[in-house]
């Protein structure tokens, strides 16, 4: 879907969570924003995710999971911004875009990506 997509100049691809962690860690300046999903081999994303705010990654994290119960609220508490359901598809991903410029890369103290009534992202109190 990204590459479909006229907003991203370069994408990042991993194939599971310690990999994602290396190109972060590597790219940090170039990458503005992460979607990460749970369900991923070696490290999930919930481990992840969290290394990734231990070595302050302050950039935005959107989670995908097909995950259920207990698992989704690691994974929420685990410092992403927003969870999108699976499947991830092109509806989401515009939503993620149209957030992104209107919000840009960086999270706000305090405040959690939420959906208002209209099905649009903004930031929320959490």
């Amino acid at each position: 879907l990204f590459k479909n997509n006229d907003f991203v100049d370069l994408i990042f691809i991993a194939n599971n969570g310690l990999e994602a962690i290396k190109q972060i860690t590597l790219n940090k300046d170039e990458i503005n924003f992460v979607l990460i999903d749970n369900e991923m081999p070696v490290l999930n994303g919930t481990h992840t995710v969290r290394h990734l705010r231990d070595i302050h990654y302050d950039k935005i994290i959107f989670g995908i999971t097909s995950s259920t119960g207990d698992l989704i609220q690691d994974f929420e508490n685990s410092g992403i911004d927003y969870l999108f359901s699976k499947p991830f598809d092109e509806n989401k991903l515009n939503m993620l875009i149209d957030f992104i410029s209107k919000y840009g890369f960086y999270r706000m103290k305090n405040k959690k990506i939420v959906m208002n009534d209209k099905g649009r992202l903004n930031w929320g109190y959490s």
